[in-house]
């Protein structure tokens, strides 16, 4: 009885290792497009962490008190906006902006966030942490502040501008009196 490699027995060695070669790389494929499909910026342009369907978008807006004097010239107004986020992925480095219009004109303000909603922040003066989870819906409480000198007579002629951001990509916005 003679034992060796036969023909037969290296036809089957090479199918075997032929086939582990291609599971191999088709399984490197996989891994690699799976890679470049989460870090690779989109159509858009935009950052890593948003689709191209801008799934942020603001929900709601309110006013919750008329504007108040704390004493010298500035004047503040409370306010809520609530984003929601449609993402099936947490997205990170959002920012919201709010500005106040007047006959057309940017007033000069400063925003600042507070209270439930803003992550690690128990200070009456915090901001956005910019994280929003996969289909997170989020109220956000916040602080405008003016001059005095800003607002027109008419307190009611102004707008308010609220903007959801990635980057310098606008993903929601919402104007309301």
């Amino acid at each position: 009885m003679q034992h060796g490699i036969t023909g037969v027995n290296v036809r089957k060695s090479i199918a075997l290792l032929l086939l582990l070669v291609i599971l191999t790389a088709a399984s490197i494929i996989v891994f690699l497009a799976q890679v470049n499909s989460d870090t690779a910026p989109n159509g858009d342009n935009l950052p890593n962490g948003a689709n191209e369907s801008h799934g942020i978008e603001i929900t709601d807006f309110k006013w919750t008190s008329g504007w108040q004097n704390p004493g010298g010239l500035e004047m503040i107004k409370l306010f809520n906006i609530t984003i929601h986020s449609l993402e099936t992925k947490d997205t990170e480095g959002l920012g919201v902006q709010v500005k106040l219009f007047a006959n057309d004109n940017e007033l000069q303000t400063e925003t600042q966030f507070f209270g439930p909603g803003i992550i690690g922040q128990s200070a009456v003066h915090g901001s956005f942490d910019g994280l929003l989870g996969a289909g997170e819906v989020r109220e956000l409480r916040g602080i405008v502040i003016t001059s005095l000198d800003e607002l027109p007579n008419d307190f009611d002629a102004v707008v308010i501008e609220a903007k959801v951001m990635l980057g310098d990509v606008v993903l929601d916005e919402l104007t309301a009196p």
